[in-house]
């Protein structure tokens, strides 16, 4: 209901015996690069836990780390740098109001999920992402706001997205947008559902000047 969560001293139990199953290399593993070392999985969803715990362990055998539904208006600063070789990181359903800074140290990371949370928007609010030239998926539905031009801009410059979730996200000016977000090369799926758009002749130009796009959701 976007209050803010119980922490839950279970739960703090459970997402202590999880992070030490993680480091320990006994958690489930994920599909990794053919050849490469063994990649593991961190699910700490729905785990009311408060504030994440400071890290001193090496965790670069963790690829993936679920967040969803933990009630999370932040992450702390430095946690997520011990997960260097992120490739897939879930933030969905959380309190969020702003893209954590340390997402640019995640060099890896190919897909992030942020829906349901409730960022707000400002022009710098992607800067963040600038520098993930592995990022192919982004889900940022449910976040009603209205996006600026030069975050819009800076969305645009994220050029190895194939995976764009924009539904639920600006009511006010998602066709306005679209001409920019044409120049993402690598488009494949566009979703811009619930966002009361009305497909101006120049949008409906942007949609179809996209060379890969193969799903779009205007529902």
């Amino acid at each position: 209901d976007g209050n803010p969560v119980a922490v839950e001293a279970a739960d703090r139990s459970l997402a202590a015996q999880r992070l030490r199953a993680a480091w320990h290399r006994d958690a489930p593993r994920v599909e990794g690069m053919a050849g490469g070392p063994p990649q593991y999985f961190l699910d700490l969803s729905e785990l009311r836990v408060g504030t994440l715990p400071t890290l001193t362990a090496d965790f670069s055998h963790v690829s993936y780390i679920t967040l969803e539904g933990a009630g999370h208006a932040s992450l702390p600063a430095g946690f997520l740098l011990n997960f260097p070789n992120l490739t897939v990181l879930d933030l969905q359903g959380n309190l969020l109001t702003e893209i954590p800074a340390d997402l640019a140290a995640l060099p890896y990371l190919e897909s992030l999920a942020l829906e349901n949370n409730r960022l707000t928007a400002s022009p710098t609010m992607f800067d963040a992402l600038r520098r993930l030239d592995r990022l192919q998926a982004l889900v940022l539905r449910n976040n009603p706001m209205r996006l600026p031009a030069a975050a819009v801009q800076t969305l645009s410059s994220l050029t190895p997205l194939r995976y764009l979730g924009l539904s639920g996200t600006d009511t006010v000016a998602m066709a306005e947008h679209l001409p920019t977000l044409a120049r993402l090369p690598n488009l494949e799926n566009l979703w811009l559902s619930d966002n009361d758009l009305q497909l101006t002749p120049t949008a409906m130009q942007a949609l179809h000047s996209m060379p890969f796009l193969d799903y779009l959701d205007l529902s």
